[in-house]
């Protein structure tokens, strides 16, 4: 408990401090058309949470619980995505170098991790040289389906807060004590930032953590599924808010012949919050549908892994239907 307060003052001060930084530096989020927003909010905070984890993942492997190899696997793709993502808060970097560190940190993971989880579907053990591959677009589209999903305050804080929190609950119905201190002090490093994000936001988490926190969770989606008695099914039920909504959206801006790389506001948490013209009831709606939707479900791909993509899809449905008849994704400002 010591360590988890310790941990959370840590990531509280260091945002702090980015906020002061930004302010001087004048990293400032300034409203447009396509904002969620309409006051102009220092951005880049998410560095402190990045600091916080990488701190953390050292601690754990000084004191003998993190294998140094799993150390190196998660901390060094981490450190790229932030780089990258801080360099894009800074000044725009062009998409293509952004893709090539997306990739190559992806696939730096997935090289330094010694095993590959199994993917079970109705019984058929996905090979590894068909795994991999899939893996690697995989991690890739979750650093980037998280930043498209950072739009509102405390939204993508909240997400990792409550995906990881219920990955811990799971490990806890099966007594992995191990792998719920990996998971359990990463919490803290979001919530001292999610202090000072939470609605309304005083500082914006930037593409150096939004990109790198989907990567964290993906990437421990991954290890957790190879060391535990979680697997991939139940990381995507976990996550499943932000999948289905970020991958309707961009499907459909596709099929609708849209300029789909282009930044906008039409998933279906962005168009909520301008319905019910608050950031908080949006955020709050999200935990809610994490814990009481999601998490259930979860727990029983878990127990029946040959079911997991029956039921990952069930758990997607009111996602779909919900985007489909608020028109996520269309032009609909």
């Amino acid at each position: 408990m010591l360590t988890i307060t310790l941990v959370f003052i840590i990531s509280l001060v260091l945002t702090g401090l980015m906020r002061q930084y930004a302010l001087h530096k004048n990293i400032i989020d300034d409203p447009n058309h396509r904002s969620s927003h309409q006051t102009p909010t220092p951005r880049g905070g998410g560095i402190a949470v990045v600091a916080s984890i990488i701190g953390s993942l050292i601690w754990l492997c000084f004191t003998q619980q993190l294998p140094v190899v799993y150390f190196f696997a998660l901390s060094l793709p981490l450190l790229a995505i932030a780089a990258i993502g801080f360099l894009d808060d800074l000044g725009h970097v062009a998409a293509k170098w952004r893709l090539v560190v997306h990739l190559g940190s992806a696939c730096t993971f997935l090289i330094l991790l010694p095993n590959l989880p199994v993917l079970n579907i109705a019984n058929i053990i996905l090979p590894s040289w068909l795994l991999a591959p899939l893996l690697a677009i995989a991690l890739v589209w979750f650093i980037n389906l998280y930043n498209f999903m950072d739009g509102i305050d405390g939204f993508a804080s909240l997400q990792g807060v409550t995906v990881l929190g219920s990955a811990c609950l799971l490990l806890f119905l099966n007594q992995d004590v191990a792998n719920i201190v990996w998971l359990g002090l990463l919490i803290p490093c979001i919530l001292g930032f999610l202090a000072w994000n939470w609605p309304p936001a005083r500082i914006f988490m930037g593409d150096a953590c939004s990109g790198g926190l989907g990567l964290l969770i993906s990437m421990m989606a991954v290890l957790t599924s190879v060391t535990s008695t979680l697997n991939l099914w139940v990381w995507l039920i976990l996550m499943g808010y932000f999948v289905s909504d970020a991958s309707y959206t961009l499907v459909r801006r596709i099929l609708d012949k849209q300029q789909w790389t282009a930044p906008h506001r039409s998933h279906l948490y962005q168009i909520l919050s301008r319905r019910w013209h608050s950031h908080l009831k949006v955020t709050l709606c999200l935990a809610g549908i994490n814990l009481v939707w999601f998490l259930p479900l979860a727990w029983l791909a878990m127990d029946n892994p040959t079911w997991g993509l029956f039921i990952t899809l069930i758990a997607y449905i009111p996602v779909f239907l919900q985007a489909w008849r608020y028109k996520a994704g269309l032009n609909n400002d």
